[in-house]
């Protein structure tokens, strides 16, 4: 397949040579039915090669984090971080295309290659745009210090400073608000809608610790169990739950949603 040779491969049993292959995710509606079997091509090397299979499960790692059907979709992630997966995966579906797809073919590799995408990645630009326009207008309008630095971070976030920038302030800022339940959520939420959930769970507690507010420590507790539900601590997920729903009024959505989330949790 490799050379643009189409006799050396032969149709995916994945997709039946279509390059699409539908699932939980994309039947979700906004995800990428990319086939994992074949990277989008339609379309396998008759003989083993493993640097195709590299990028093909690349590609159906990326289409999965965009979209993830498992434990990590019970948080939405920032737009920002689905503009870079989709990017990426973009990036890695042209690739691949390129060296294995053929100019003939009509797969779904091939529409990626002609921006079919396009639609998608639009729409997080302007929600990015339009955000960071509301935060710089925010920005001016604080006249709290902390909310200030809180909106001066949020802004970072939504104009693509990199994760790790925007950790290193967080963390310069952590001996100044490290009684501060509100800062650790916010933190925490942070890491959270960026997927880095392990590193969430520690914050979270460190937000709990210092919480005082009833319905905070709710919305703490719950977030806390769906980490650790992620991290495979089922255990504790269902424990945590169950604190959650200690301090949670029975006649609210939340009520409701945690109950959903114990049974499934079982």
């Amino acid at each position: 397949m490799s050379g643009n040779k189409k006799d050396e491969s032969t149709e995916c049993n994945w997709c039946e040579g279509s390059g699409d292959f539908y699932d939980f995710d994309s039947n979700y509606g906004y995800g990428i039915p990319v086939c994992g079997g074949c990277g989008g091509l339609g379309r396998v090397p008759i003989e083993e090669d493993p640097d195709f299979k590299s990028k093909t499960r690349i590609i159906q790692a990326l289409r999965h984090e965009y979209c993830p059907v498992d434990g990590r979709s019970f948080f939405k992630m920032h737009p920002v971080h689905l503009l870079n997966i989709l990017e990426e995966l973009i990036e890695k579906i042209t690739i691949h295309f390129n060296e294995y797809g053929t100019e003939t073919d009509e797969s779904y590799a091939k529409m990626v290659t002609e921006r079919s995408l396009q639609t998608f990645v639009n729409k997080y630009k302007n929600e990015i745009s339009n955000n960071v326009l509301q935060l710089k207008d925010m920005a001016h309008n604080q006249h709290s210090y902390f909310n200030k630095q809180m909106v001066e971070i949020e802004l970072a976030i939504w104009q693509g400073t990199e994760f790790t920038e925007v950790e290193k302030i967080f963390q310069n800022l952590m001996e100044e608000y490290s009684t501060l339940s509100e800062f650790h959520f916010f933190h925490a939420n942070f890491l959270i809608s960026f997927s880095h959930f392990e590193s969430a769970i520690p914050v979270l507690e460190k937000a709990m610790e210092f919480e005082t507010e009833t319905k905070a420590k709710t919305s703490i507790l719950y977030a806390l169990a769906r980490c650790l539900y992620i991290m495979n601590r089922d255990e504790e997920a269902v424990q945590t739950a169950h604190k959650a729903l200690g301090t949670c009024d029975p006649d609210s959505a939340l009520w409701e949603e945690l109950v959903k989330f114990i049974k499934r949790t079982k």
